[in-house]
Formats: structure tokens, C-alpha cells, sequence
């Protein structure tokens, strides 16, 4: 039901064309050429040899459109259900014309009406209004003995599995069948006395999660989902029993041990997380449909994965496998002289027309717009090395920040190597770096990257040659060798 949406827009569209024409309403699959419907691909691949010119009918984005076909002159238009040879047809013809160029191809998923009353249709939320209509007559029915063949018979005999205060039932009927009435008489007792809701001292209260961890574990596997759930929706009154459960010493270590990893994705002990082959999802952002779409790219990796050799244990731990590392992540102390502020929001008077009030938070803003604040609440550091092109980009997006007048504090972090080991007249990286700290320190980090912005709009591609020549030229002989010596301050 995920691509839903989309089949039933096809379906609308295919029925909007067919009210004016009913020589297409028969046929289970039809091309649309120039404004004529052909039922046939020999009827279509006549049309096109008599070398009729498109009318450019209207395409939609959400069209099938044959990848090589875009910018044919003719445009072909076909409706029809995949699976179909009718459809089988019109794709051979179509298929060699969209890949030579000749055709424009479009394909419409569409099934015939007579089809569609020839079945059940599937009602969904949104495309149909089905009404309900229930008894509210109230029924005397004594339900105290369940007999032979009732409904409710295979659910009741189901719960007889369970274990209830150590005694596994199921096992007892096996061995004494003729004795079954006395055993579900005898389970009955059991599940009312365990189900009265008892105080229980505090020492009894310690270790029940790790009971009722292990009562689940301790059932079959087929049924421990039922275990935990009838467990989750019912502690209070199963909370005498569970306290009686023996825990094993490795089953508490291996839950303390789940504990202490889990908190490094911040849970907590009792709440809950879910993971797919070791992507932490959240639960409060996951519905099906997109865990629908998660399950797909899972198993295209796994497929991947398997076409190649990789099967079995090591499939299981290649996808498991985390695609951020967390040692990647790092942490900038902003207090330093390493970042380089280029304005600042509480100073400047650019942003003089800012209310200086904190409580300007409270005030509700236009969706994608950040409060003007004269606070300098939102910063951002663009980590850069000044001779990179993506670093040169970012740097250009920086200086767009300081001409809109956006309410956000811009801070440069140079990666350059631009130490005293480092000769700035052959690394371009550092002069760029210490002519940037000697315009900031005079002029104002404004000033400061608007000269490396102009720099790199006067110089496409520069070397360390390119830097000296324009400090020199701007700055005199004397500074120019001051900024590129082995022990210069801007270090």
C-alpha cells in the first residue's frame, strides 16, 4: 500500500481520458497518439509510420517516462496493467523507438473497469467511507465452562500452555490426559490466587524487572512476544508471581552489560529503543511506511552483500557494521583565539534595528526564519582550509550570511598548516591564513573576508606565488615579509 497514492492517480487520470473516448473503454491496454487511442501495437506502429507529428500532450511529474525518451519529438501515452500481453505489445514496439530517440514514452498505470468489478475491491483510509454498524444488545451468556467445539475453545487451550506458579501445563496434559478438567479447574485456581494484587515488600520489588526479563526469555520462542506483552499490559497482578522467578547469574550480567552500552546512545534504564541491524531509530519520528522503506534499502544491501560472496555470519555482522563512526565527532571550544569571529551580532551596528530582549524568544516567527535577537545566540563555525574549493564555497556562503544581515554569528576555523615549521611563502594555505589574522586585528573581520572572497573571485586557481604578490601589493614590502617569516605572530 506505499506507492497507493500514486496507482490511484494514475487510475483518475486514465478515467478522465476515457469520458471522451469509448472506442478505449473496452480494451485492456491502449496507447494515445496525436489525440487517438489505438487498442492495438500494429494499429500504433501504422500510425507512426505514416509520420504524424505529436501534439505535445500534457506530462505529468509523477509519469512513467522511458529514460532515454525525454527529448523525442513524438510522445506516446499508454495506459495499461503490468503483467498484461496487451502491454507486453506496446512496450516492444515503444522500447527500441525511446531508446533511438524517435519516441517520447510515457506509461500510465491503469486497470480496466471490468476488472476492477470482477473483484473485491481493497478499501483504504482516504479513497472510501465504509460504515459500520454494531449491536449494543446485551447478551446473557454463562461462561463458566468452556465446552467442546465453542469458539473460544482454541484461544483457551492456547493460554493452557503457559506456565503458571511453575507448573507447565501443557506438559501435565500430555502426560495425563484424562485428568484434564481437574488441571483446568486447578490452573484456573492458580491464575486467580496469583492475579490478586498483594503488597509485596520492597526487597521483592528489586530485581522484578530482571525476572520478568527472564520469565520471557525462559518461554518458547514462538511465544515470547505473547509472553512480554501479557507481562507489560498486566505487572500489578503478576508482579507476586514474577517476584519468585530465579534470575541466572549470566542473564543479569548480560542485561547490566546492555545497560551500560545503551547509555552511550542516551537511554535510559526502562525506556525503550529500536534498532535495525544497528541504526538507532526513533520511535516518536517511525511509522510504517517508513519503516517500510527502511526494510527495503536493508535488504538491497543484503542483497548486495550476498551477489558478492558474504553470507551467513559475516552477512549478519557486515550489516550491522555502524556507518558513523562516533570517534568522527569533535568538539570546538569557541572561547579560544583558534576561531576567528567575523562579527558580532551584539556590537555591530548592522544589527542595530534588533530588539535586545531575550524574551523576543517567546514570540511566535514565520516558519524558517530565525528570531532577530541582538544576542549572539546562534553561532556558527565553518571549519575551512582556505585553499580547498569546497572550503572556498563555504566561505562564500559565509560572506552571504554577513550581507543579509542574519541574525547568526560567523566564526572561521582554519585547518591551514600555518605553523613556525611551516615557510608561508610555499604553503598557500597559511598566507592566506595570516594575511586573514592581520586585515582582522586592523580592520575588522568584515574587512577580512571580504579580502579573501575578492581574492578568490581575482584568482581562479592560485599558488603560495599568488598570496605574497598580493600582500605585497597591498600592504608594502615591510609588512608583506613580516606576515610570511618563519616567526611571524599571526601564527
Amino acid at each position: 500500500r506505499l506507492h497507493s497514492p500514486a496507482v490511484q492517480a494514475f487510475q483518475q487520470v486514465a478515467s478522465e481520458h476515457l469520458q471522451s473516448s469509448d472506442a478505449a473503454k473496452s480494451c485492456d491496454a491502449f496507447a494515445t497518439l496525436n489525440g487517438q487511442d489505438y487498442c492495438s501495437a500494429q494499429k500504433l506502429k501504422a500510425a507512426l509510420d505514416s509520420g504524424a507529428e505529436s501534439t505535445n500532450p500534457a506530462v505529468y511529474t509523477f509519469d512513467h517516462v522511458f529514460p532515454a525518451s525525454t527529448p523525442a519529438p513524438i510522445t506516446v501515452i499508454v495506459y495499461g496493467r503490468l503483467g498484461t500481453p496487451a502491454l507486453a505489445a506496446f512496450h516492444a514496439l515503444l522500447k527500441p523507438l525511446a531508446q533511438s530517440g524517435a519516441v517520447r514514452y510515457v506509461l500510465r498505470h491503469y486497470v480496466p473497469e471490468s476488472v476492477l468489478q470482477s473483484r473485491d475491491r481493497l478499501r483504504m483510509s482516504g479513497y472510501g467511507v465504509e460504515l459500520a454498524i454494531k449491536s449494543t444488545e446485551y447478551k446473557a451468556v454463562d461462561d463458566s465452562a468452556v465446552k467442546e467445539g465453542d469458539a473460544g475453545a482454541p484461544s483457551m487451550a492456547k493460554d493452557e500452555e503457559d506456565e503458571v506458579e511453575g507448573f507447565l501445563f501443557g506438559v501435565l496434559k500430555k502426560r495425563f490426559s484424562d485428568h484434564k478438567e481437574d488441571l483446568r479447574k486447578f490452573r484456573a485456581h492458580l491464575v486467580e490466587s496469583t492475579n490478586q494484587m498483594a503488597p509485596l515488600k520492597v526487597w521483592q520489588l528489586q530485581d522484578l524487572s530482571f525476572q520478568a526479563s527472564q520469565r520471557v526469555l525462559s518461554s518458547e520462542a514462538t511465544d515470547a512476544l505473547r509472553v512480554m506483552r501479557d507481562i507489560s499490559q498486566n505487572i500489578p497482578m503478576l508482579a507476586r508471581s514474577l517476584s519468585k522467578t530465579l534470575v541466572p547469574k549470566e542473564v543479569r550480567s548480560e542485561i547490566l552489560s546492555n545497560q551500560r552500552s545503551l547509555k552511550n546512545y542516551g537511554v535510559e534504564e526502562g525506556s525503550s529503543v529500536f534498532f535495525l541491524n544497528g541504526m538507532l531509530l526513533r520511535l516518536d519520528a517511525m511509522d510504517p511506511f517508513r519503516l517500510i522503506s527502511l526494510l527495503k534499502s536493508e535488504a538491497k544491501a543484503m542483497y548486495g552483500l550476498s551477489s558478492v560472496g558474504i553470507t551467513g555470519a559475516d552477512l549478519q555482522r557486515a550489516l550491522t557494521v555502524p556507518v558513523h563512526s562516533p570517534h568522527d565527532k569533535f568538539g570546538v571550544d569557541m572561547r579560544g583565539d583558534a576561531v576567528q569571529f567575523v562579527n558580532n551580532i551584539e556590537s555591530d551596528q548592522e544589527y542595530g534595528t534588533f530588539q535586545p530582549y531575550l524574551q523576543q524568544i517567546l514570540y511566535g516567527v514565520p516558519p524558517g526564519h530565525l528570531r532577530r535577537i541582538r544576542k549572539n545566540i546562534f553561532n556558527m563555525i565553518f571549519c575551512v582550509d582556505p585553499v580547498e574549493k569546497e572550503s572556498i564555497k563555504l566561505l562564500k556562503g559565509a560572506q552571504d550570511i554577513i550581507e543579509n544581515v542574519t541574525p547568526v554569528r560567523v566564526g572561521l576555523l582554519f585547518v591551514a598548516g600555518g605553523g613556525g615549521d611551516v615557510d608561508a611563502k610555499k604553503h598557500p594555505g597559511a598566507g592566506l591564513t595570516r594575511v586573514f589574522k592581520y586585515v582582522q586585528s586592523n580592520e575588522g573581520g568584515r574587512a577580512a573576508l571580504k579580502w579573501l572572497t575578492d581574492f578568490y573571485k581575482a584568482h581562479e586557481s592560485f599558488d603560495a606565488d599568488d598570496v605574497y604578490k598580493k600582500a605585497l601589493s597591498e600592504f608594502g614590502e615591510d609588512i608583506a615579509e613580516e606576515l610570511f617569516a618563519n616567526d611571524a605572530e599571526e601564527d
